[in-house]
């Protein structure tokens, strides 16, 4: 649900998107992200985002929020920072590195009793249900610099910033071999 976009389907309409579709999302500063659409019942003006993804765009409750078909006329090819995503359809990863923020996992040790937790409890409560892919959601789309606050089935949450997205290479390899050929 966090790479997810609700918009309406008046909204969806107007934007030429459906559900399943990737789009780019602007908020505050100029920062942007992928979602996934996913059509739903509301105001024709509204859309809904995760709190995680709110919290990257620097979007408060209320705040507008720009929603661009990727590839579209909208989109700058020759932008700067955030906003060259926009332009292009986003990258599989090869692997990526999620590090718990240092003052969420203190807090997290002093609830539990003040014992370290082993990276591997880490992983296994909070990053693998995260990157467990169920339902509707299809993808989950991470920038480095990303904030999550993952939680685990007990309700604990826990901070983590994406420090490293290693992309893919291979497949753009190959398929630029492929065209040249």
């Amino acid at each position: 649900m966090d790479s997810t976009v609700f918009l309406s389907s008046k909204k969806a309409k107007e934007l030429k998107v459906g559900d399943g579709d990737v789009v780019g999302l602007v908020g505050r500063r100029r920062r942007a992200s992928y979602a996934t659409v996913s059509v739903k019942k509301m105001g024709s003006l509204s859309c809904e985002i995760s709190r995680n993804l709110s919290q990257n765009l620097r979007i408060r409750d209320g705040d507008k929020v720009k929603v661009v078909k990727i590839g579209s006329d909208d989109t700058d090819a020759e932008a700067t920072g955030d906003m060259y995503i926009l332009a292009e359809s986003p990258s599989t990863a090869e692997s990526v590195t999620l590090s718990p923020i240092e003052d969420s996992l203190n807090d997290l040790v002093a609830i539990e009793g003040g014992d370290d937790i082993p990276d591997e409890d880490i992983a296994e409560r909070f990053v693998t249900p995260y990157l467990s892919l169920d339902g509707a959601e299809r993808s989950i789309f991470l920038k480095k610099g990303h904030v999550l606050t993952l939680k685990d089935e007990n309700g604990s949450s826990l901070d983590f910033i994406v420090n490293n997205v290693e992309l893919d290479v291979g497949d753009e390899e190959e398929a630029e071999g492929d065209g040249k050929s």
